[in-house]
């Protein structure tokens, strides 16, 4: 993927999850899962600057996101539900 479209998905995420938050609340649930996956971009975008920066961190980073995922919020709900 490359960087700038990346960066857009970004943009784009990070006006959703305002608007809902502006009309649903900061702690709701589509604006919580909407932060969540401006995450994750966000994640992606750093991993690219890492990689591209040739830094040794890289493999660790992914690594330490990889098991984030796995207590994901809405993972969360769906086992409390």
């Amino acid at each position: 993927m490359q960087k700038e479209n990346l960066l857009e998905m970004i943009y784009e995420k990070r006006q959703e999850m305002i608007k809902t938050a502006s009309i649903e609340g900061y702690s709701s649930i589509e604006t919580v899962k909407y932060s969540q996956e401006l995450d994750e971009l966000l994640n992606r975008y750093q991993q690219l600057q890492l990689a591209e920066a040739g830094s040794i961190a890289a493999a660790p980073f992914q690594k330490f996101v990889l098991r984030m995922k796995k207590w994901s919020y809405s993972e969360t709900l769906h086992h409390n539900a």
